[in-house]
């Protein structure tokens, strides 16, 4: 092989190197941007158990899970995830604690909503401590 078709080789190699990190970094943002949307929700939920607005807290949790249920481009980097039972198992538990949520702020409940936001809270930390680990290995 001559100086030019190796040269030409290591570039084209370099180059897909870089493609390939740009679009990880594109994919790291847009994933980053999808989960402080859901910290907005949820900040919107907070406020709403404080001050007693039932319609704020009910309207961000439907939020939550429709964007959960919606963000199936979010895994698209993540194919472990998407078969993962242990991550199923966590998801189906984040759509049940923001229904109960939902349905504790239509019922106007607030020791109710305040338990059942703790337990979206909790679902959210549990599934980012046990994936965060995982998502690690994987990289």
């Amino acid at each position: 092989m001559n100086l030019k078709a190796s040269l030409l080789l290591l570039l084209t190699g370099a180059a897909t190197v870089v493609i390939s990190a740009e679009k990880v970094s594109d994919m790291r943002l847009r994933q980053q941007a999808f989960m402080k949307t859901k910290l907005v929700y949820s900040q919107a939920i907070l406020e709403g158990l404080t001050l007693e607005k039932y319609d704020l807290v009910s309207k961000n949790a439907l939020r939550m899970r429709n964007m959960s249920q919606e963000g199936d481009w979010f895994l698209k980097g993540e194919w472990f995830l998407k078969n993962n039972p242990d991550y199923k198992a966590a998801i189906t538990n984040f759509y049940r604690q923001t229904d109960s949520l939902f349905m504790a702020a239509a019922d106007k409940n607030l020791d109710t909503a305040k338990e059942a936001y703790k337990k979206v809270v909790d679902s959210c930390v549990s599934c980012h401590v046990l994936f965060r680990a995982e998502q690690m290995k994987k990289r």
